[in-house]
């Protein structure tokens, strides 16, 4: 069953490459997501697949190599909205956000 997860990541992220490991960690669980990298302390992250996949992922993500640069991991489920593979993005202010949206996530199948 297809979820959609929301992933707030707080900590001292800044040079740890902290979007490769995600972005390794998606192919790895079959995980398509949308990373976005607020600034040096904070990664937003919408990820969607299968349920186990979305678990191991998470997992992956909070207790791998980088779990000491992490202080606060957050998970929230939202609505599926089919995305695909995986995108990087810097954060962008709140005007531009509904053209984030319109790029990556698409339109509802």
């Amino acid at each position: 069953m297809l979820k959609h997860y929301y992933i707030k990541i707080e900590g001292d992220l800044e040079k740890t490459d902290f979007n490769y490991y995600c972005q390794t960690g998606a192919h790895k669980f079959d995980i398509s997501a949308v990373y976005v990298n607020g600034n040096t302390r904070d990664v937003e992250l919408d990820a969607e697949g299968d349920v186990e996949n979305l678990k191991s992922y998470v997992e992956y993500l909070k207790t791998g190599p980088l779990k000491p640069f992490i202080f606060t991991f957050d998970v929230t489920e939202k609505e599926v909205v089919n995305l695909q593979g995986f995108k990087s993005k810097r954060h962008l202010s709140d005007d531009k956000k509904p053209i984030l949206k319109k790029l990556f996530f698409g339109k509802k199948k």
